[in-house]
């Protein structure tokens, strides 16, 4: 019996040291891939200048073991790069050949579009995420 519960401990410990390896890479902190900041042609009158940010986010462990792939989300407030206070929406990227299928450089190519109502962010691909201004600025 003793036998047993040593074998046991010793598969508890591992499992243990394995999962607390997996917690620890599957929540890495946000950091900025890209950023754009609003020019001064455009003026929310609500604490200028806002960033569009994207920020690479954790692991996306449901492809394991063949494709685990990156998480980003598109972060558009007051601060460069750390979401405090501002409006974010995870997003997924589709880089396809012209980045040699690598999706850092293909999200430093595209384009940000500020104006009045809002701002647009667009990839290569086409895709395209407008976030109305109020979603960020807050009230109406």
């Amino acid at each position: 019996m003793r036998k047993f519960l040593r074998v046991l401990a010793f598969f508890g410990a591992v499992f243990g040291a394995a999962f607390c390896v997996v917690v620890l890479l599957h929540r890495a902190p946000r950091s900025p891939v890209a950023e754009w900041k609003q020019p001064n042609s455009i003026d929310y009158r609500s604490f200028d200048p806002y960033f569009l940010s994207v920020l690479r986010d954790d692991l996306d462990w449901s492809g394991f073991p063949l494709n685990v792939s990156r998480n980003y989300s598109i972060y558009v407030g007051r601060e460069s790069g750390t979401p405090t206070y501002g409006h974010v929406v995870k997003f997924s990227f589709h880089p396809g050949t012209e980045s040699n299928h690598d999706e850092e450089a293909h999200i430093k190519r595209s384009s940000v579009d500020w104006t009045e109502e809002g701002v647009t962010f667009q990839e290569l691909s086409g895709h395209r995420l407008f976030i109305p201004k109020a979603m960020f600025i807050g009230g109406r």
